[in-house]
């Protein structure tokens, strides 16, 4: 069975939101890196390609074509 990219970050994912419930979903890290996931898998869903800009800067909006 063959993984594509969007399959692999919907599979790390779930395996954060596992470590989530496990304690970790208070950490600030955690949060930053879980929305920075949920943002990557909503961008390619929307068609948009690994090398498109969601994020001009640090505190800009994000772009996931949604």
């Amino acid at each position: 069975m063959s993984t594509t990219v969007l399959d692999a970050l919907q599979n790390a994912q779930i395996n954060f939101e596992t470590i989530g419930k496990m304690g970790a979903k208070n950490n600030p890290i955690f949060m930053i890196a879980m929305n920075q996931l949920k943002n990557a898998i909503t961008a390619l869903e929307n068609d948009k390609g690994p090398d498109d800009v969601i994020q001009d800067h640090m505190f800009g909006d994000v772009d996931t074509g949604a």
